[in-house]
């Protein structure tokens, strides 16, 4: 093996490597996907909390179901049903979702309420106080 054999090996190790290293350290795209399917679910329940809280200060009685709100996706991506939405007492109530991933160790510290383990997860809300900040998707 002549030394310009040995080189070419050694940079086509080296990229594989960094390849592989990559694909290791940010996960792969199907897991990206699961990371931002996960976001956009985080993202319709904010916007779901958001109408019922506005419903809540006009009204101050909760909504008996999710079917008089003006948000555009009340489905679950991940289970593509309803979400789920359970009145509590008085203004609490509960929105559910199913998650293809955890993100309870690495999620961004200003958005620490929307924090879930992977599959199904109830945010406890309370329709008298406004909805906490839901992260924005800037990877597009």
């Amino acid at each position: 093996m002549n030394r310009n054999s040995r080189a070419f090996a050694a940079a086509t190790l080296a990229v594989t490597a960094m390849i592989v290293a990559g694909f290791w350290i940010i996960g792969s795209p199907a897991h990206e996907r699961q990371i931002h399917q996960d976001l956009r679910t985080v993202q319709a329940l904010h916007c779901l909390a958001s109408d019922i809280y506005t419903s809540y200060s006009s009204k101050h009685t909760l909504a008996a179901d999710l079917g008089q709100f003006r948000c555009d996706d009340t489905q679950d991506p991940t289970t593509h049903k309803t979400f789920i939405y359970h009145v509590k007492s008085g203004s609490t109530y509960e929105l559910c979702a199913t998650f293809l991933t955890n993100n309870t160790s690495d999620y961004p510290n200003n958005t620490p309420f929307w924090r879930h383990p992977e599959g199904a997860q109830c945010f406890q809300l309370d329709a008298s106080v406004d909805v906490p900040v839901a992260p924005i998707d800037n990877s597009f």
